[in-house]
């Protein structure tokens, strides 16, 4: 979980993070990647995952929405599959 952390810390420091990708293809390839090891980490409980669950769940799930916001937002990806992090 603690690299997962880092990666969607590391992508939203970069203010243009998405500019890093050459094409929307790779973009969305990226981002569903992300999704994916998300949704299947976070159906684990608190104690297996070890994170408080007054804030850090909160906190995560806070945070992996306004990614899912900035995702929206990219122009470049309109057309692709959107970010699901949920199962």
């Amino acid at each position: 979980m603690h690299i997962l952390l880092f990666i969607y810390h590391f992508l939203t420091i970069l203010g243009c993070w998405f500019l890093h990708f050459r094409s929307p293809e790779s973009l969305e390839k990226g981002v569903l990647a992300l999704g994916k090891a998300w949704s299947e980490l976070l159906p684990l409980s608190d104690e297996e995952l070890g994170i408080d669950p007054e804030f850090t769940r909160p906190g995560i799930i806070a945070q992996l929405e306004k990614f899912k916001k900035e995702v929206e937002d990219v122009e470049s990806y309109e057309n692709c599959k959107p970010f699901k992090w949920t199962t």
